[in-house]
């Protein structure tokens, strides 16, 4: 996105904070806490400027793959773009999946499901090391004749569409609950409960969660966070990474070799 449309884009992202704000107040229910709302500006600010490395990762590899594509996508601008949207919308899923079933990738996802509220400010709580794994997840968008420049433009839509599902006052919205990634589709993504563990990774459009069976309906009112206190914001990027130190302490040689690739439920044979 150029720097208007990036400014223009996070003057409408404020003023969404500030009218749920001043929502939540008029309701007596703020979901805002202080410590909570600057870690999550803080880490905001950080994942803007490791976003950078996208650029210098991504950028070279995917042009290198787009210059070997055997598919060339539609023509006609709108098919196009219907298809572009769709194709990063799926391989967000996929990224966003991986994000929480493979240690490597949780790592760098939890800090954005570390805190217990669930507002507009929680949208951009990114942890400062995703770009550095998220990128792989795109590549293969190359192959069927997606450059590198399309895909940064529907990424950006696809995230400035995200940021009004981290909150809690708009219910469900009828029909578009069965195409669409809605607010109410987003809680349940972001509780800890048992039944919405692991459920709605979709950022766009719902169908993927449908089709591939990890879709589940909101019904009871999501417990936010990860189930632990939320760390500070010294610890919010690197208390996976400790975690995980911690296991491969109390591993085999052989579990150690796989220990980032395994599910974060998983534990050590010892125990």
């Amino acid at each position: 996105m150029s720097l208007t449309v990036q400014v223009i884009a996070a003057a409408v992202c404020a003023l969404a904070i500030a009218l749920e704000l001043a929502y939540g107040a008029r309701r007596r229910a703020l979901g805002y806490a202080w410590r909570d709302s600057i870690a999550s500006v803080v880490l905001g600010a950080g994942s803007v400027v490791a976003g950078l490395a996208l650029v210098l990762q991504g950028a070279a590899v995917h042009q290198w793959l787009d210059r070997h594509a055997q598919v060339a996508l539609p023509r006609q601008p709108f098919v196009r773009w219907a298809l572009i949207l769709v194709l990063v919308d799926l391989a967000f899923y996929c990224s966003h999946r991986a994000m929480h079933r493979v240690n490597l990738w949780w790592a760098v996802h939890a800090v954005h499901h570390q805190s217990d509220h669930l507002n507009l400010l929680v949208a951009i709580r990114i942890g400062w090391f995703s770009v550095y794994t998220s990128w792989v997840f795109y590549l293969p968008l190359a192959l069927v004749g997606v450059s590198f420049e399309a895909s940064l433009v529907a990424r950006a839509i696809s995230s400035l569409y995200q940021f009004p599902q981290h909150t809690r006052w708009i219910g469900k919205l009828g029909w578009l609950e069965r195409v669409l990634v809605t607010p109410s589709h987003h809680r349940v993504h972001h509780g800890c409960d048992a039944a919405y563990v692991d459920r709605n990774y979709g950022g766009m459009l719902i169908v993927w969660d449908r089709l591939f069976g990890t879709f589940a309906a909101e019904q009871a009112a999501p417990t936010y966070g990860t189930g632990a206190a939320p760390p500070s914001v010294v610890r919010a990027n690197f208390v996976e990474w400790i975690r995980l130190a911690r296991l491969a302490r109390r591993a085999t040689w052989r579990e150690r070799a796989t220990l980032l690739f395994r599910p974060p439920s998983w534990e050590p044979r010892g125990g």
